[in-house]
């Protein structure tokens, strides 16, 4: 998953290359339909695209205030493919992107527009009715495991495990609780499982998202694997993964897009 409020990074020719692709390719209008609060400081943004958006659960897109998109940003879509309505968490970091956006609703005055890119990624959702799913996300990297377990509610029944592990840094950032809830009474064999960071609440397991996997035993052996986040926790998490028995064929992430983060982070 690209992460959200993540600026485009092109340090390579390569990824230069890309990034002016994705750049020029703003041909998606769409209508801002809402903005909510979700907890902490995540908002949600609704969007009607002006016409038809074509993306598989799981992947994210650059939304951009213009059509040159000079100031897009990546962020994952939480809706399912089926959704007329684009739904994406962001986390505001009171400068930059979500000022502006911010500004721009606040100011009002009739219709208001954003552009996207068409959709990107590497973190697919793939229908696999034989395997036990692992679902992991950090922040709001529950956006694109969001779309997977929407995508899974329409999806025949079957008898696979599904296990979902949600960190975040603070309680309040647990905004999608009773979301999960509702899933866990819809999809059979769904387990739901939260961690907070800076904890208070002795209901909630406290520490990170590997030390929620460490603590519950999980096994990652022939099954399918998600992980969405922070880019740090995503690494940290594939390579425990591996570490535990995970076929590196059945994990999900964006690959690419995390790796050249870290590459940059370290080299700055």
């Amino acid at each position: 998953m690209r992460i959200p409020c993540l600026p485009v990074i092109c340090s390579s020719t390569s990824i230069l290359k890309r990034c002016v692709a994705i750049m020029s390719d703003f041909t998606f209008r769409a209508k801002i339909i809402s903005v909510e609060c979700l907890g902490g400081q995540i908002f949600a943004l609704r969007l009607c695209p002006s016409k038809p958006y074509l993306f598989t659960a799981g992947q994210y897109c650059f939304i951009s205030l213009n059509a040159e998109g000079q100031d897009a940003r990546a962020y994952s879509i939480a809706s399912t493919p089926s959704d007329d309505i684009l739904e994406f968490h962001i986390r505001d970091h009171g400068a930059g992107f979500c000022a502006a956006l911010r500004d721009m609703v606040c100011q009002g005055g009739g219709e208001q527009n954003v552009w996207l890119s068409a959709p990107q990624g590497e973190m697919l959702y793939t229908r696999d009715c034989q395997r036990d799913l692992v679902l992991m996300a950090g922040g709001t990297g529950y956006a694109p495991i969001r779309a997977i377990l929407s995508t899974l509610l329409v999806e025949p029944s079957d008898v696979r495990n599904v296990d979902v592990f949600i960190a975040a840094r603070e309680a309040e950032e647990l905004y999608m609780r009773d979301e999960v809830a509702s899933f866990k009474s819809r999809i059979g064999r769904l387990h739901v499982h939260f961690v907070v960071e800076h904890n208070v609440n002795e209901a909630i397991h406290s520490g990170t998202l590997k030390d929620l996997l460490i603590a519950r035993g999980v096994s990652f052996k022939d099954k399918r694997l998600y992980i969405a986040g922070p880019p740090a926790m995503v690494m940290d998490i594939h390579d425990y993964a591996l570490d535990n028995h995970a076929n590196e064929d059945l994990i999900h992430w964006d690959k690419a897009n995390v790796q050249q983060f870290l590459k940059q982070q370290k080299s700055g």
